[in-house]
C-alpha cells in the first residue's frame, strides 16, 4: 500500500480522476502519495543459506504474560506400530524408482499406505538414514494396493553406524501378504543401535520385472512413553517426502477439529509442524 504525506495546495483546485487526490484547493491539506523507495536487487529472509540453524525444538509461542499461545494440541505425532520412529528418517535412497508415476522411495516413510514405492525390477534395495542412532527391535512392511505378485518375498535388513559397513540384522524368505495394505511386523533376534538401515529385497512374489511396497516402519518397541504436552516440531527430509499440507474435514457442530501440517524449507533442511485447526 503506498505511503501518503499531508501537503498544502493552492486555489482553483480540482479532483484528479486518475489518482483520486484533490489538487489546488486553497488552504486545504490533502494526502499525496510519497514515492516508494526503490526495491533492492535481492530477496532476503531469515532462512538464507549460511544462516545458523534454529537451536530450538518443540517451542510454543508465548504471550507477554508468559502464557502459551496454543491449546488443544499436543506432541502426539507418531503413527503406525508401537514405538514407531520412522518420523526420524531424514533421507532415503533406492536402487531405482518410478519417478514419472510418483511411486518414489519417499513414499515408504510417509505413513500413507495408499502411496507406494515401485521399481521396474524384480529385486531392489532401499536405504534409510535416521537423525540419530536408534535401537530398533521391530520393523514392519506394508503391502501396496495391487497385484500381490509384486510384493517382496525374500529380503535382508541390515544396519550400519556410518552408512558404509553393514551388519545383517534379519533375513526372511518365503514371505507373503494375504491382503492389500496389510502390515506385517518382524522382530529382530539381536536388537542393536544403528543410524542407517538397508532393506535388500532379493526376490518378489512372482511378477516379471516389477516390485512394489507401500511402507516401511522401524520401532524401538517402546509403548509407555507419555505424549508430549506441547506441539512437536521435527526436522525431516523435506517436501518430497512429507505428506502434503491438508486439513481433515469435520462435521458442523460435531465438536471435532482437523489438523494442519506445514513445512518450511531452510537451505537443505526443512521444519515440519502440525497443529489443530
Amino acid at each position: 500500500m503506498p505511503s501518503y504525506a499531508s501537503q498544502m495546495v493552492g486555489s482553483g483546485g480540482r479532483i484528479d480522476r486518475r489518482t483520486g487526490f484533490a489538487r489546488g484547493f486553497s488552504g486545504v491539506a490533502v494526502a499525496v502519495p510519497v514515492k516508494a523507495p526503490a526495491a533492492g536487487g535481492e530477496f532476503a529472509s531469515s532462512f538464507e543459506t549460511g544462516d545458523p540453524a534454529p537451536d530450538w525444538l518443540n517451542t510454543v509461542d508465548t504471550a507477554p504474560d508468559g502464557s502459551k499461545r496454543a491449546s488443544g494440541v499436543d506432541g502426539g505425532y507418531s503413527t503406525g506400530i508401537p514405538g514407531n520412529v520412522t518420523d526420524h528418517v531424514t533421507d532415503v535412497r533406492a536402487s531405482s524408482e518410478n519417478t514419472g508415476g510418483g511411486e518414489v522411495k519417499e513414499n515408504l516413510v510417509d505413513g500413507e499406505s495408499g502411496t507406494k514405492w515401485l521399481t521396474f525390477e524384480s529385486t531392489g534395495w532401499v536405504e534409510f538414514d535416521l537423525d540419530k542412532p536408534a535401537k530398533i527391535v521391530t520393523y514392519a512392511l506394508t503391502s501396496a494396493n495391487d497385484f500381490a505378485e509384486r510384493d517382496p518375498r525374500d529380503w535382508t535388513l541390515s544396519g550400519s553406524t556410518d552408512g558404509k559397513d553393514w551388519k545383517t540384522l534379519d533375513t526372511r524368505s518365503g514371505e507373503s501378504f494375504a491382503d492389500r495394505f496389510q502390515t506385517k511386523s518382524y522382530d529382530l533376534a539381536e536388537p542393536a543401535e544403528y543410524q542407517h538401515f538397508r532393506l535388500d529385497i532379493t526376490k518378489n512374489n512372482g511378477a516379471s520385472g516389477i516390485l512394489q511396497l507401500a511402507d516401511v516402519q522401524f520401532s524401538t518397541g517402546g509403548t509407555t512413553a507419555p505424549i508430549p504436552e506441547d506441539m512437536l516440531s521435527l526436522v525431516d527430509r523435506g517436501p518430497s517426502g512429507s505428506p502434503p499440507p491438508r486439513r481433515a474435514r469435520a462435521s458442523p457442530g460435531s465438536g471435532r477439529c482437523g489438523t494442519r501440517a506445514a513445512t518450511r524449507r531452510r537451505g537443505g533442511r526443512t521444519r515440519t509442524t502440525r497443529s489443530s485447526t
